[in-house]
């Protein structure tokens, strides 16, 4: 911030206030004609990530920024063409199909092995571009202005000059690409004839050029991979940040040159070429013109004034709408639009129509919307009956006001922006999804009422229809508070908004023609009755007094006219006109599509097809029974649809119930035959389900006793489909009441049905049961259809699914050899038929459960060869194996193939289900990517996702197999990043929304799962009699469900031993362990990861104990172990490795340690890349055995590389952050600057405290080192620290608690 500070015409200070969610620090000042906000990342903390969140909070608090500079260092890229040196500025330029800046590590790996640079960045602001052309042609006519702000600057920070000063071309070296850095922070030890000869240039003041600039996450310094970026992406430049701003914050890039971009780091010039870029910022404002600048505010830049939002409504206007002309005229009036518009903004107006129901209140709102909707800048539409459906409506506006920014902008970068007008900040929102996930997330209530109220957006109207006060819902939700814009509300209740003008509107719409007028009278004078019985006279041309007539002859017309008028009217309809409206009337009335009425073509007689239907539609429309929308659909109104139910009589409510639940179950398909388009639909039509549902339990299923053939079917359709749709709850009520008494029955359905349910049970967790039922449903089947039956087969294979869950691997894969046996045999099915295939998928997936990775992969490639030829590639079978084939590479630690292999399915389901469709098989596929980007130490990325899938999850009502588990893995990465709070917060809301949701919570995985997350919180806390309880729950579950042989009963042994061994206890955590290994050795074999895990913990408690050669030897014993059963680069291995650097380390064995320590690194670069944080735990250690050495400065940079990466990672209050900052400052105090030891100390101790507590071991050794540190400091005034104080020092390190890095890498694998 210094340089840019220095460059300030006036320097205007700090902020007086911010916006509360803002963290960053700020100077306010100007330059030229322009006032100029100056923010900088925080200090060690750096990257794509970070500096998203600072540009994004910054325009949280300044509205009126319109775009930004990203001023800063970075490496160049010279060549014959661009002699770029130390101190040049590069600027970012278009260039052909590249916007000025290239994320050059954001690809994929294609089959030859190369990596493929997908997507693009945004190119700068034009105001911007224009004023780089009109500087770059002046600097050509007549020189630059960067010296002499230069000089201005050094004046400026005097006591600073030397670091900020040109440092001489005699330091400015360029050695050849293929040359590597030797020794330590200086060049001294290179070899000066690898350097490149370049001619001396005749002057000192810095060059300007301009092109493509490269930003990744990570920080290039490699000679070889800088000249192979620039020859085939022409970059001049490599950094660190403006990929993460590019696509969120127009904005331009300017970079002083400090090094090359290659090992031979020089921050020496870091000083000079931060002055000369702000310098050449300062001279392009000088060139952007400022009147300019000072009209636009961020309201037309971010939030810009737009043209009115076109009008979207519920309902087409009523072309036949009469009368009402004085309350319209006055609500214009009160209003103000009765002439010409006021000009906006729009004073704040109430209005509440209040009257009874069908009096007319909603049409009037109606009318006056089509009338002068075109006079607003935006008008919503807002149901306010209750709470929900408030919600939906502010969410449906959200929707049509991203949708109009988006087409009025229409520009790639237009999605942040409209987040920032919506005031979600939220950083790396790219595209239209990303941005309605964020929506999602939030309050659409919250959002619309804080966007609302915005300068640009000041002549809005807001109708709030049907509200009758506080009791449906909270009116104060969605009206800003803003003296701004009208509100428009419809109530029953005169008092349901006390502070708004009312409007009566009176049962009679007044007097029209003379001979209407009886009519008029004779139905109440309500809008709703007059409108049907103008539909009638329509449709039936008889004189009015004939109609009169007849309704005063029939009885009580006076205590029910509209009851009168639509009796008339059904009377006049035709025979299945009438039987088409008493079906619809028993489902919803909103959104019927022709879709779901075509289902009675297969179970009603007069519905034969589709002509015949459509005629009845017709029918009903013309008496205006029903309302035909464009989409194909139609809707009733509900005291329409309220009055033909209630005036059913019970025999034909039952009659016509029985018909309604096979026309809505008929439409539903299952298995291979289900499409995308069907899903869509499923999800369209869920409310008519629940009625049918509703139906079959006030109807259909009598209290006690079986039910009928019928009722059964219709009950089996409505659970399979609910099941479908992740409604576990409704699925498994009907399946128990379809099977209840039909235990001795010999109908082939019913076994097919206790089929069902034990899939049912399986989605559940309820293996156990599920066993059961699928036991007695394959015995049933083999004796009425035989043992070769297709649905015996089917049968045995999903109980053999279920023998797998329950870890019964060699007893599954027995029953599906069988399967697979007769299925082969079998000459009209044989090796190649897609039933036969899915077996063998599920042999794969029990190989998978066995570790056999090898045999697994194989397997799943030859069925996805066959399903290709069957089915062809986006068929949802083919991608369900490409899933299981990421899956295994997942396991076998080859992270980059399983990513590629994920994002062909979701490429295959975008194509499968459409790119705006949110199905769960998309949202599962995106969490197994996150799950990977999890291992790889991605943590910011696969936050993002789970996010994302959670509120797709949510938004889809799929809790229990979506929202809740989802949650848990949200709270898997942020205890991964250290953020134990809102990681406890996820895990908790998993497990109370479980405990809700399903009657034995406690025994489903999800649940364990959930509770096992949390445990494993507290034991990275310290709070180790929490997680113990915890994790003897779990324990306990999978001992009662699986048995006490079963993996996962071992496996939470082992974590229970980890807790006792991080107490001492180490007699209960080898007894433990022991046990563990013991039975995983007979479950899953010697040398399987999972037994292999048990070792290594046994190792670790036996190098605490000080018996160093035989941990080597168990450590040993994994690393071979786990060579046998996974790739040769899975960072598991490396955990083994870097477990016997750990005891080599133990036993002074140093130069071992050292190279044991390189080892690990380096097989965790292969899979992580550079910052992963288990090589930053790496590095640490190895500057932990270079300190014991007493080899200080080699340790120094080492530990000052794990600190920066730890927060980078993790944040600044992550245990391994303050563990670095220890290691940091304990060396230092070696070297004697125990001021320096002590500051960082005391971050230590602010971050460990945060995270696990005052009373955590780390945290009370952190307060024991400081005040060691002062007496340090005051004994080394007197004298030079003794050797033996070093020692004692080293030895007291020794005793400090470790954070036992094995235990977090446990948690992923």
């Amino acid at each position: 911030m210094a340089a840019a500070r220095a460059m300030l015409d006036e320097d205007y200070g700090e902020p007086q206030q911010q916006e509360r969610c803002d963290q960053n620090n700020y100077c306010l000042g100007r330059i030229g004609k322009h006032n100029v906000v100056i923010a900088c990342l925080p200090a060690g903390v750096y990257g794509i990530t970070s500096v998203t969140t600072v540009a994004t909070q910054m325009m949280s608090s300044f509205k009126s920024i319109r775009f930004g500079l990203m001023v800063g260092i970075g490496g160049g890229a010279p060549s014959k063409e661009r002699d770029i040196r130390l101190g040049d500025v590069v600027v970012s330029k278009p260039e052909g199909t590249l916007g000025g800046v290239v994320q050059f590590d954001f690809g994929k790996q294609v089959g030859d092995g190369q990596f493929k640079r997908i997507g693009s960045l945004n190119k700068p602001p034009q105001v911007l571009l224009t004023a780089v052309s009109r500087l770059d042609s002046e600097h050509r006519m007549r020189g630059s202005s960067i010296s002499k702000f230069l000089s201005e600057a050094m004046m400026k920070i005097p006591k600073t000059q030397q670091a900020f000063s040109y440092q001489g071309p005699q330091n400015d070296q360029l050695f050849e690409a293929e040359y590597d850095h030797v020794g330590d922070t200086t060049c001294e030890q290179c070899d000066v004839g690898r350097l490149v000869k370049r001619p001396t240039r005749g002057y000192q003041d810095p060059d300007i050029h301009y092109g493509t600039i490269a930003s990744s996450s990570q920080v290039m310094k490699r000679g070889i991979t800088r000249e192979r970026l620039r020859e085939n992406l022409g970059v001049l430049c490599f950094e660190m940040e403006a990929a993460g701003l590019m696509d969120n914050f127009p904005c331009l890039v300017v970079r002083g040159i400090c090094d090359y971009a290659d090992s031979h780091k020089n921050k020496g010039w870091q000083g000079y070429a931060a002055l000369t870029a702000a310098a050449y910022a300062k001279e392009l404002l000088h060139v952007v013109p400022g009147d300019e600048l000072s009209t636009r505010a961020t309201t037309e830049i971010i939030g810009q004034k737009l043209p009115s939002i076109p009008v979207q409504l519920p309902h087409p206007r009523n072309r036949h709408f009469k009368g009402r002309v004085k309350i319209l005229d006055e609500v214009c009036t009160t209003f103000g639009f009765n002439n010409d518009p006021p000009s906006c903004p729009l004073g704040r107006k109430e209005i509440i129509l209040h009257g009874l129901g069908g009096a007319g209140k909603s049409q009037i709102a109606l009318e006056y919307t089509y009338r002068c909707g075109e006079k607003y800048s935006a008008v919503f539409w807002i149901n306010a009956g209750n709470a929900t459906d408030l919600e939906i409506s502010a969410n449906i506006a959200l929707q049509s006001i991203v949708n109009h920014y988006a087409k009025t902008w229409d520009l790639a970068s237009c999605y942040p922006r409209i987040a920032l007008s919506l005031n979600i900040f939220k950083p790396q929102i790219r595209d239209h999804e990303g941005l309605m996930d964020a929506v999602n997330e939030l309050s659409s209530i919250k959002l619309l009422k804080d966007w609302l109220p915005r300068d640009s957006n000041n002549g809005w109207l807001l109708i709030i229809d049907n509200y009758d006060g506080p009791d449906s819902c909270d009116l104060k939700q969605i009206l800003p508070n803003t003296d701004m814009g009208h509100v428009l509300i419809t109530s029953r209740n005169r008092n349901a908004h006390p502070t708004a003008d009312q409007i009566l509107v009176p049962e009679s719409i007044g007097k029209e023609e003379s001979e209407a007028r009886d009519i008029v009278k004779l139905v109440g004078e309500l809008p709703l009755a007059i409108d049907l019985a103008g539909a009638y006279l329509r449709e039936d041309p008889i004189p009015i007094k004939k109609y009169a007539r007849w309704l005063k002859n029939r009885p009580g017309r006076i205590f029910d006219p509209i009851a009168t008028v639509w009796k008339l009217s059904f009377d006049k309809l035709g025979e299945n006109a009438q039987r088409l409206l008493q079906l619809c009337s028993l489902i919803g009335n909103e959104d019927i599509p022709f879709e779901l009425l075509e289902g009675g073509k297969h179970s009603i007689n007069w519905m034969t097809d589709d002509s015949i239907i459509r005629e009845a539609v017709k029918g009903l429309r013309s008496f205006s029974f029903v309302h035909w929308r464009p989409d194909d659909s139609l809707w009733i109104h509900p005291p329409v649809h309220q009055w033909v139910r209630n005036s059913l009589s019970n025999d034909a409510k039952y009659q016509n119930s029985q018909l309604v639940a096979k026309m809505v179950t008929s439409t539903f398909v299952f298995d291979d035959a289900k499409t995308s388009d069907q899903w869509v639909y499923e999800r369209r039509i869920l409310s008519h389900i629940n009625s049918v549902f509703e139906i079959f339990k006030s109807q259909l299923a009598p209290e006690e006793g079986s039910l009928d053939d019928w009722a059964r079917g219709v009950a089996g359709n409505l659970a399979r489909i609910y099941a479908h749709l992740g409604d576990v709850k409704k699925s498994d009520f009907l399946y128990k009441r379809c099977l209840r008494g039909v235990e001795a029955s010999r109908r082939i359905q019913d076994p097919e049905m206790m089929g069902s349910f034990g899939k049912c049970l399986s989605l559940q967790g309820k293996y156990g049961e599920a066993l059961e039922w699928y036991t007695q449903a394959l015995d049933a089947m083999q004796s009425l259809l035989g043992p070769d039956d297709h649905l015996t087969l089917e049968t045995q294979q999903n109980r053999a699914l279920v023998l797998r869950d329950l870890g019964k691997h060699d007893e599954a894969l027995s029953l599906l050899r069988q399967v697979q046996d007769t299925r082969e045999r079998n000459p009209s099915l044989g090796a190649d038929h897609p039933s036969t295939l899915r077996t063998i998928h599920i042999i794969a997936t029990v190989f998978e459960k066995q570790s056999k990775y090898e045999e697994a992969l194989e397997s799943h490639k030859a069925v996805l060869e066959g399903q290709k030829r069957h089915f062809g590639e986006n068929n949802h079978s083919t991608l369900d194996t490409m899933d299981s084939i990421a899956s295994v590479y997942e396991r076998q630690g080859l992270y980059l193939r399983a990513l590629e292999w994920y994002e062909r399915v979701l490429k295959g389901l975008e194509e499968l289900f459409g790119k705006e469709t949110v199905h769960p098989w998309t949202l599962s596929t995106l969490s197994g990517k996150a799950d990977i980007l999890v291992r790889q130490g991605r943590y910011d990325e696969a936050e993002e996702i789970y996010r994302k899938v959670h509120a797709g999850f949510k938004t889809l009502d799929i809790r229990v197999l979506g929202e809740f588990p989802t949650a848990t893995n949200l709270g898997r990465v942020l205890r991964d990043k250290g953020q134990y709070k809102e990681a406890l917060k996820w895990c908790t809301e998993a497990r109370e929304g479980l405990e809700k949701e399903l009657e034995q919570a406690g025994d489903h995985p999800y649940t364990l799962a959930s509770k096992f997350c949390i445990a494993s919180i507290f034991e990275l806390q310290g709070n180790f009699e929490e997680a113990i309880g915890l994790y003897q729950q779990v324990f306990e579950v999978d001992k009662a469900t699986s048995g006490m042989n079963h993996s996962d009963t071992l496996k939470t042994m082992c974590s229970i031993a980890s807790v006792f061994t991080q107490q001492g206890l180490y007699d209960q955590a080898l007894q433990y362990y022991g046990q563990a290994e013991e039975g995983l050795e007979k479950v899953v074999g010697l040398d399987h990861p999972s037994t292999l895990m048990a070792v290594q913990g046994r190792a670790d408690i036996l190098e605490r104990l000080g018996h160093y050669d035989e941990a080597f030897e168990q450590y040993r014993r994994v690393e071979e172990g786990l060579k046998q059963r996974l790739s040769k680069e899975h960072p598991q291995i490396f955990m083994a490795v870097y477990g016997m650097a750990r005891v080599s380390e133990s036993k002074g064995k140093h130069g071992e340690a050292l190279k044991l320590f390189q080892q690990a690194i380096n097989g965790w670069k292969m899979t992580f890349g550079e910052d992963h944080p288990s090589i930053l735990m790496g590095l640490h250690d190895m500057g932990t055995v270079l300190r014991a050495e007493g080899r200080y400065d080699e340790a120094t940079p080492l530990f000052q590389k794990a600190l920066d990466g730890c927060r980078r990672k993790l944040g600044n209050t992550h245990p391994w952050t303050s563990r670095a900052v220890r290691s940091l400052s304990d060396v230092l105090a070696e070297k004697s600057q125990c001021g320096s030891a002590k500051k960082l100390h005391s971050e230590a101790l602010s971050g460990l405290g945060t995270t696990l507590g005052t009373e955590h071991p780390p945290t009370i050794t952190a307060k024991q080192n400081i005040r060691g540190y002062s007496n340090k400091r005051k004994a080394d005034a007197d004298g030079p620290v003794h050797k033996r104080r070093r020692k004692a020092t080293r030895n007291k390190e020794k005793e400090k608690p470790k954070l036992k890095a094995w235990v977090y890498l446990r948690f992923i694998y």
